[in-house]
């Protein structure tokens, strides 16, 4: 399954990147997540909860940052597991400054079995959409909310 988009942050590139890998802020704002454990620089054990129509699972598992380039980019890639199926994504997010503001792009691949592959991109893909914006809403906040 493709996972792509792109938003923008009210908030210059600098206070975007200090805070866009910090796992606290990342338990706190990203939907679902119940547990981001450090268990060494960029690399973290995570624990979410997701209902997808009647499909609900607690997922386990590994969340690598890779590839990091300060202010630009960086490759998020996890491997999860549940009682309904499991996923692997690898995701390519460059972060650009404009006028103040910050787009961050994502776009990347990934790979769902079990129950939650079967439901289908067009499913799978408005769940995706709807997550990333509550995510990039709620990160913007609680970022403006600390400085």
């Amino acid at each position: 399954m493709q996972v792509q988009g792109t938003h923008t942050l009210g908030l210059p590139i600098r206070r975007v990147w200090n805070h866009i890998l910090d796992p606290a802020i990342l338990q706190e704002v990203t939907p679902g997540v119940t547990q981001l454990i450090e268990l060494e620089p960029n690399q973290y054990e995570a624990v979410s909860v997701m209902k997808i129509g009647p499909v609900r699972g607690t997922f386990k598992g590994q969340l690598n940052v890779r590839q990091v380039k300060p202010h630009e980019s960086f490759v998020l890639s996890l491997s999860q597991n549940s009682t309904i199926g499991s996923a692997q994504a690898d995701i390519e997010v460059s972060l650009i400054e404009k006028e103040g503001n910050t787009d961050v792009i994502y776009s990347g691949n990934a790979n769902l079995t079990g129950v939650i592959g079967r439901l289908g991109q067009r499913v799978l893909g408005g769940v995706v959409n709807t997550l990333a914006k509550q995510f990039f809403s709620d990160f913007e906040n609680k970022v403006k909310e600390l400085e």
